[in-house]
């Protein structure tokens, strides 16, 4: 199973909204879901403007504290209306579930310098590949939800009904819901603050990553009363949710030669399937067919099938072969891995994957299979190979460094396990 996100096509057509007098034309957004590794939790996501964010709050909590307890430098985690100490405890609860977990804003950017730049750079309590939206990333979501930017710069309650477009369609008291048009779904979570956790169902704070003073940082807050959005600061020892960011996605260019190649990749695309991601090639002209270690193929069946994917999507561990009718290239953007990431290998061959950003030392790489006695051969596309010489020098490798957006055959006495960190270390083999 891969982890990342796994977008699911749902721009088909567009809702008016009234703005000002004005009809905006918004997309129904692209939805999708995410995995964090740290704790397995799965969280919906949702695509606003350029923007991918959590359509839920976040709900990482590695330790717990009543709501006495408080700091505007130390980093504190809450759950609203648990008084106690155990995290096990703290996450059966339903407010836990529904609303997910408060942070204060030590926690909230884990202790590092806040930033209103775009994206904002501070990972903080988000899972890799996501970040604490900064203030500016607030406006940008705001402003495409119609504000306008002299609004979007204002304090207080700024808009017109961007504050229904993103409260969920229930969940708030006194007939407060919203028409969640945006996919936000934002759920009125509460707030710990002076001592006591207070205002569960009737308002929602979010931080931002940006501070507004060295005992202040800026927020957004929704009320069930109220169709618009504020922006003020508060206290960094109040407990707020957090909404997390995706980064800017990482570009692979894939480097084709004519014939045969083998080729990986080391980004979750937000549309995995492997037509539309060689589309640019098929429209060239260039594509013959790709091929997995199944046997499954892309490629064109003639009239009137035309262009046929039975391999699906594309997999961060696999490796693919590809024929092209000329040297060629191609970008494929998506979500980092991330690490360490487990490649399961069967016995007899395998296509493999190098899901990782930089080169690293082929040999270093597959060491544990050697350590194990699972491995009996590994091959690039040029046939060069890391294999066991026996009497004539032991395990050598003629292939040197792993490349990202390569491919690699290898062939298993059993079925295992390879374990792909981003750290080994570059080193260098004779051939």
């Amino acid at each position: 199973m891969k982890e990342g996100v796994k977008s699911v096509a749902s721009l088909v057509m567009a809702v008016s909204l009234i703005v000002t007098g004005v009809t905006a034309q918004v997309p129904f957004p692209a939805t999708g879901s995410y995995t964090d590794s740290r704790d397995g939790q799965s969280y919906a996501t949702v695509k606003i403007g350029d923007q991918w964010w959590f359509a839920e709050n976040l709900a990482w909590l590695p330790a717990v504290s009543p709501p006495t307890v408080e700091s505007e430098t130390n980093p504190y985690y809450y759950v609203y209306g648990y008084q106690g100490v155990d995290v096990e405890e703290a996450k059966a609860t339903q407010n836990f579930v529904t609303y997910g977990v408060l942070y204060n804003w030590p926690a909230a950017t884990g202790g590092v310098p806040g930033s209103d730049a775009n994206p904002s750079g501070v990972q903080g309590a988000c899972p890799a590949g996501w970040h604490l939206p900064g203030d500016t990333e607030w406006k940008q979501l705001e402003m495409f939800l119609g504000m306008n930017s002299t609004q979007a710069d204002g304090i207080g309650f700024r808009g017109t009904d961007q504050g229904t477009q993103m409260k969920a369609q229930e969940g708030w008291i006194d007939l407060g819901n919203g028409s969640n048009s945006s996919g936000f779904t934002a759920l009125p979570g509460g707030v710990r603050g002076g001592d006591l956790f207070s205002s569960l169902g009737g308002v929602g704070h979010w931080w931002s990553a940006s501070e507004y003073s060295a005992t202040q940082a800026w927020k957004r807050r929704l009320n069930y009363d109220n169709t618009k959005v504020q922006r003020y600061y508060d206290y960094k020892d109040y407990g707020y949710s957090i909404r997390c960011v995706r980064d800017d996605p990482d570009t692979l260019t894939i480097y084709l030669n004519p014939g045969w190649n083998l080729f990986s990749v080391n980004v979750v695309p937000d549309n995995s399937d492997l037509k539309e991601l060689f589309d640019s090639l098929i429209s060239q002209g260039l594509l013959v067919m790709i091929v997995d270690e199944s046997g499954n193929n892309l490629e064109d069946q003639g009239e009137p099938e035309g262009w046929t994917n039975d391999i699906g999507n594309i997999s961060i561990t696999e490796g693919y072969k590809i024929k092209v009718l000329a040297s060629c290239g191609v970008d494929i953007a998506g979500m980092k891995a991330e690490y360490p990431l487990k490649i399961p290998l069967k016995s007899g061959w395998n296509y493999i994957g190098f899901p990782c950003r930089e080169m690293q030392d082929g040999l270093q790489v597959v060491q544990q299979l050697i350590d194990r006695q699972t491995l009996v051969k590994l091959q690039d596309e040029t046939g060069a190979a890391i294999e066991n010489l026996g009497e004539w020098g032991g395990w050598k490798s003629m292939i040197g460094t792993f490349v990202p957006g390569k491919g690699y055959w290898v062939k298993m006495a059993a079925a295992d396990t390879l374990t792909i960190d981003s750290t080994t270390p570059l080193l260098r083999h004779s051939k």
